[in-house]
C-alpha cells in the first residue's frame, strides 16, 4: 500500500499554485505543474533537479554559470519544492521518468545533460533508458545503487513511521521543519553551516512549497530494481564526507553504465555540486567534452 493519495488529496484540496517570481515559472507536464528555469542558449542542454528539500533557489548560483556554455533547465520534482503532481501520480521512479521524458518535449530539449542527485538520480538513469537519444549523458551527484538505495531510505525513516502509509504522510507535513534541519545537519560536512541551505528549504515552505518525502519512500520500496543497461555515458559524482550515504559503495551505481565514470571529491559530504561548484562544473565540462563533443 502506498498512501500517496493523503498528499494528493491535499493537492486537490488547496486553492491555486504557490507563490512564484521571475525566473521561475510553471509549464503543464502531463498533468503535473512543474515549477522551472529555463535560462541560456545552445544545441546542449544541461538539466538540472534538486535534492530535497533543496529547490531551485539552492542552484541559483550554478544555473548562472552553466548558462555561459549551454542552455540550462532547472525543474523540482512533482510533490517537492513547488511542482505539483498530476491526481493520478504516485511518485514511482518511472512516473518521474516519464514526467521528465514529457517535460524534454514540451521545453523542447533535443539533447540534454541529466544531472540529477542522491535518489533522484534513479530518476535520470530511467529517463536515459526510457528516451537514450534525446539524453546525451547523466551526471549523478551522490547516487547509490537501486539496493544501496532502499538502505538508505531505511536509513533514514524514523522508527519506520514515514514509511507507513497515511501514518509517514501525515508525520513529514507536521515536521518537516525540524526534519530538514535535521537532514542539513547530517547531509553537510561536520562544522559546516547549514544556516544558507536551510534558510532557503524553509523560505520555500513559508511560499507553498511541499516535501512529499513519505510518498517518494514508499513508491520507492515498492520499486523493481533496474536490469537494463544505460546506453548515454554517465559520470557519478561521490562526497566521501557524507555520513548518511557511509555503507553505500559509489562504485555500485555504474553497474548498469558501461560507459561509466566515477570521480571522488574528499572534501563534500551529501551535496558534492553545491559544496564544491567549482570543481563539480570543471569535472562535467570534461565529462561532455571527452565523452558527447
Amino acid at each position: 500500500m502506498n498512501g500517496s493519495f493523503v498528499d494528493q488529496a491535499r493537492f486537490a484540496l488547496s486553492h491555486g499554485l504557490p507563490s512564484t517570481s521571475d525566473p521561475y515559472r510553471f509549464v503543464e507536464v502531463g498533468g503535473a505543474r512543474l515549477r522551472v528555469v529555463d535560462r541560456g542558449c545552445g544545441l546542449l542542454t544541461f538539466v538540472f533537479t534538486p535534492d530535497p528539500p533543496n529547490v531551485l533557489e539552492h542552484h541559483d548560483s550554478q544555473f548562472a554559470s552553466f548558462a555561459k556554455h549551454g542552455r540550462v533547465v532547472g525543474f523540482e520534482l512533482p510533490g517537492f519544492g513547488h511542482s505539483r503532481p498530476g491526481p493520478s501520480f504516485r511518485y514511482s521512479i518511472d512516473e518521474n521518468a516519464d514526467v521528465l521524458a514529457k517535460m524534454l518535449d514540451v521545453l523542447d530539449v533535443q539533447r540534454a545533460v541529466l544531472s540529477f542527485p542522491c535518489v533522484a538520480g534513479l530518476v535520470a538513469l530511467e529517463a536515459a533508458r526510457l528516451v537514450p537519444g534525446r539524453v546525451a549523458a547523466v551526471v549523478l551527484a551522490q547516487t547509490p545503487s537501486f539496493e544501496e538505495a532502499l538502505g538508505w531510505a531505511g536509513r533514514v525513516d524514523f522508527r519506520g513511521l514515514i514509511g507507513t502509509p497515511i501514518v509517514g504522510q501525515l508525520l513529514v507535513r507536521s515536521l518537516r521543519r525540524p526534519m530538514a534541519g535535521s537532514w542539513y545537519r547530517a547531509a553537510l560536512p561536520r562544522g559546516a553551516d547549514r544556516g544558507p541551505y536551510l534558510t532557503e528549504a524553509l523560505n520555500a515552505y513559508a511560499a507553498g512549497g511541499d516535501y512529499c518525502l513519505a510518498s517518494a519512500l514508499q513508491a520507492l520500496r515498492h520499486a523493481k530494481p533496474p536490469v537494463t543497461p544505460v546506453e548515454p555515458p554517465v559520470l557519478s559524482i561521490w562526497g566521501a564526507l557524507d555520513r548518511t550515504h557511509r555503507p553505500s559503495d559509489p562504485h555500485r551505481s555504474l553497474e548498469l553504465a558501461p560507459r561509466g565514470r566515477l570521480v571522488v571529491f574528499d572534501d563534500a559530504a551529501h551535496f558534492p555540486d553545491l559544496e564544491r561548484p567549482e570543481r563539480f562544473e570543471q569535472e562535467v565540462l570534461r565529462f561532455v567534452r571527452d565523452e558527447i563533443e
